[in-house]
């Protein structure tokens, strides 16, 4: 008897082990918070129609997970307050005091934090957790594909699990096709309507986790703006019949008589809450909600004359705020602490609809999501708030659905979820680093495993610098090193690396540091060898890359180069080149790469032990502060947390030593006229941008010259000449093209500015003028200021001398002589055409209107 306590003890320690993973969060939250007014209002209605669910988007990527689709941020984006975002604030990162939320661009968060839509443990939970909630069925977002005809839905690989786990739950779902996003594509053309239609209901509708109304297979869209006319919807309707059977469609919109006596359409849905985001005051309150019961009324009444059920749609809240481009004020209907959605609902029902759609399930930038978050408009302690509040208005109570698969989820937000520490997690993060001297302090972030030691590297980082070097069996390699990336480099061109000293066996995460410097609007790609390196996206294959400005650390540094500290989620380096290519974003713009550094978790360095009381330390005497150096921690497990990287600010670029092999040169001297205004672009000082987001930006060399350029990039330059020309003029400069592009020109306008004459340049033609683009005089007419792309040519154009993205700018003249009243235009010395050019006669200012890639240089204009 006396051992029974010891069986007892080992009993529940047996049964305490065998536990689920997760039970403990599904014991904390099973039941709603004590004394929930929302829900118990909720419960007051008692609803006994279908409550269908839409906005179930599988849209979403994320670079983790056990069957990802989309293998990288897709949909996900980093935070953007009214549209802009904030160094710093990026999804790589997490939100100050926090292990596990990330900086993301909804002004809720996740319960399960950003995922990939094709984990099938995840779409069994959100079909579970949906069926608990009492949704009666939801409604699937799928798109026409976007790159071909329209014919396809996508993706369908993924629809293809979702069916399959609803079948097996018995919990069928619908499809909501967003073809009226399509605006202007293939896709809403009636021949690629009914097409799509037909493949999709012969593969899908008979499959027992397809949704039936009436023993139809459902098929539902929006005609808002009357997109697809009556018409024409009526002849779609007929053919896919023809095809399938009988369909139950489902039509939301404005609907008149044209579109009521389509004998086909099953169901109606008009007039929602959605309307309060459209007219003033905007979604801010208070709301018209006697208009929008009277609007609902009246195609309540049509629709019932015309012998169709008629829903009504219930948006639960909005903001969209920490998304788009958005007024304050605007874009956003409080949530009410849930209240708003409880008087929708309440209102819907005054209309006695035949059923309700709620919306949304998992639309986490307009924050209107249904789905079990963190942090829905506000948090009131009770993640399924809004799985209850839904439940309860239909009679139900609400329990939490088993979490997915671990492995399925984002490693930030494991220890959050499960309340343990695994191998695969993130571990400890650490925030708010300051050093002094060699002094280091911190603090960290709560929601991760317990701190066990940290790591310092720098000269076990694995490094790359541009220059022919003598072979010492460097473990990053440039595999073409003929290009000085360092030099620039453009178009098509690319930076091939290996990296024999970092081999991946297994998929690895590897953080590299960027050092570069691009022209205005060009991001770099860093397309690398990895578990899953070409995947789908809307139609098109998609490599496994990274593009610099996109969703990790940005630091713009003084010398005009910028700083990117970025992840390479599932990298497989194998030695042998192509571990890493570097090339420019779509082929557009330019660039300068300088220096790369690469760090993985397993790479030595000096430990210290850590624990969550250690907030400070002693850097090693031996630390070179004065070159990049990561710090990161790691937990009991031997998860590291994220790196930190700790790199000194250059000086300006005008003050570093060079690291190409390229000798010193001189800059080329512009040709000395009197009186003759002339700019060698070594300096912006003449220039005034008209329009330029960049404002305006020199280069070093053109093409690694060493001949200083300006690069045009989408901007408009003005200077004055300083004198004003009545008899002639001369203008004379070089331009050089650096991927296949529009017009690039430059003119010389009157004194105000108004009007006057200049020669351009345009390649965006590839084929034409065997690859060098063609070149004509322009003449140039403003009501008062310059205008962005407002020009007249005065003749065809005259092939150019020089191939686009070649070594070599053409020169161009543009000669003009009141006695004549002609204009002559030049190219490398060859006379291409002369125009007549009565209009104008003084010229006192100097235009440049540029495009991305142009490179314009050695600028001269002199006269009488």
């Amino acid at each position: 008897m006396k051992k029974q306590p010891i069986f007892l003890f080992a009993l529940l320690f047996v049964l305490m082990a065998a536990a689920a993973p997760g039970d403990a969060h599904l014991a904390r939250y099973r039941d709603a918070v004590p004394g929930d007014k929302t829900v118990e209002r909720a419960s007051k209605l008692q609803i006994d129609i279908p409550v269908y669910c839409r906005e179930w988007h599988i849209w979403w990527g994320a670079p983790h997970g056990q069957d990802k689709i989309t293998p990288r941020w897709q949909h996900w984006r980093s935070l953007r307050v009214f549209g802009k975002h904030t160094p710093g604030e990026d999804i790589e990162e997490m939100q100050p005091g926090t292990a596990w939320r990330r900086y993301l661009n909804s002004v809720g968060y996740p319960l399960l934090g950003p995922y990939d839509s094709g984990q099938r443990s995840i779409i069994r939970w959100q079909l579970e957790t949906a069926r608990n909630a009492g949704i009666t069925a939801l409604f699937i977002h799928l798109w026409p594909s976007l790159w071909d005809k329209g014919e396809d839905q996508t993706p369908l690989p993924l629809f293809d699990i979702v069916l399959d786990e609803a079948a097996r739950l018995g919990y069928p779902v619908g499809l909501h096709e967003e073809s009226a996003f399509r605006q202007g594509h293939a896709a809403q053309k009636p021949e690629s309507c009914a097409r799509r239609a037909v493949i999709f209901l012969k593969r899908y509708a008979a499959h027992p986790g397809y949704l039936k109304i009436q023993g139809m297979p459902v098929y539902y869209f929006q005609n808002w703006g009357r997109w697809f006319p009556a018409d024409a919807m009526r002849r779609v309707f007929e053919e896919v019949e023809k095809e399938v059977g009988p369909v139950y469609w489902i039509v939301e919109g404005n609907f008149t008589r044209d579109y009521l006596d389509i004998p086909q359409i099953k169901a109606c849905m008009g007039p929602n809450n959605s309307w309060f985001t459209h007219v003033p005051p905007y979604g801010a309150g208070p709301h018209p909600w006697d208009q929008l019961n009277k609007d609902t009324a009246e195609a309540r009444a049509a629709a019932a004359a015309a012998g169709k059920q008629f829903g009504t749609m219930v948006y639960t809240r909005f903001n969209n705020n920490h998304h788009r481009a958005v007024k304050p004020g605007t874009g956003r209907i409080d949530a009410e602490d849930g209240m708003f959605y409880v008087q929708s609902l309440e209102y819907a029902l005054k209309t006695k609809p035949d059923f309700l759609f709620v919306t949304q399930w998992n639309d986490f930038q307009e924050c209107a999501f249904i789905e079990p978050g963190w942090d829905f408009d506000g948090f009131n302690a009770d993640p399924y708030r809004y799985c209850r509040i839904t439940a309860a208005a239909v009679g139900k109570t609400f329990h939490p659905a088993p979490l997915p698969d671990r492995e399925a989820l984002d490693p930030a937000i494991r220890h959050k979820l499960f309340g343990d520490t695994q191998p695969g997690d993130l571990g400890p993060v650490m925030h708010d680093l300051k050093r002094d001297g060699h002094k280091l302090s911190w603090s960290w972030g709560e929601g991760s495993g317990v701190p066990a030691r940290i790591r310092i590297v720098q000269k076990e980082l694995v490094a790359w610098k541009p220059g022919i070097r003598p072979y010492s069996g460097e473990a990053l390699r440039q595999g073409n090193p003929s290009l000085n990336p360092a030099a620039g480099f453009s178009g098509k061109t690319e930076v091939r690396f290996y990296a024999p000293g970092l081999k991946c066996p297994k998929p690895e995460t590897v953080w590299m540091m960027v050092h570069a410097r691009t022209a205005p609007e060009t991001q770099l790609s860093f397309e690398y060898r990895s578990e899953m390196e070409r995947f789908r996206i809307d139609s098109r294959w998609e490599p496994r890359r990274y593009n610099t400005g996109s969703t990790a650390r940005h630091d713009e540094l003084p010398d005009g180069t910028f700083r990117e500290w970025i992840p390479l989620y599932e990298a497989r380096f194998n030695g042998f080149e192509g571990d890493i290519v570097a090339k420019l974003l779509a082929g557009k713009g330019e660039a300068e790469l300088y220096e790369l550094l690469l760090w993985r978790g397993d790479l030595g360095g000096d430990e210290f032990s850590a624990s969550f009381g250690q907030k400070e330390l002693t850097l090693p005497e031996t630390l070179d502060l004065n070159r990049p150096w990561v710090i990161v921690p790691y937990d009991k497990a031997g998860n590291p947390g994220l790196p930190r990287l700790m790199a000194p600010i250059p000086p300006p670029r005008t003050q570093q030593e060079k690291t190409t092999a390229a000798p010193a040169a001189t800059v080329p001297a512009v040709p000395a006229v009197p009186g003759a205004f002339s700019d060698n672009f070594s300096a912006p000082g003449n220039w005034k941008p008209l329009r330029s987001s960049h404002g305006v930006r020199t280069r070093s060399s053109m093409n690694g010259s060493m001949r200083p350029c300006l690069s045009t990039n989408d901007s408009m330059l003005l200077a004055e000449l300083g004198r004003t020309y009545t008899r002639s003029f001369t203008l004379r400069f070089r331009l050089r093209h650096t991927q296949w592009e529009r017009a690039a020109y430059v003119a010389l306008l009157t004194p105000e500015g108004n009007g006057g004459y200049g020669l351009l340049y345009d390649s965006s033609i590839e084929r034409q003028y065997n690859g060098c683009g063609g070149t004509a005089a322009v003449r140039l007419e403003f009501d008062s200021a310059p205008v962005w792309r407002k020009w007249t040519k005065l003749g065809a154009y005259q092939p150019a001398p020089a191939r686009v993205n070649s070594d070599q700018a053409a020169e161009f003249e543009l000669a003009w002589s009141a006695a004549t009243g002609k204009l002559t235009v030049k190219a490398d010395g060859k006379c291409l055409a002369e125009y007549p050019a009565p209009e104008f006669s003084r010229f006192g200012k100097v235009l440049i209107h540029g495009q991305s890639g142009a490179q314009l240089a050695d600028l001269v204009i002199s006269g009488e």
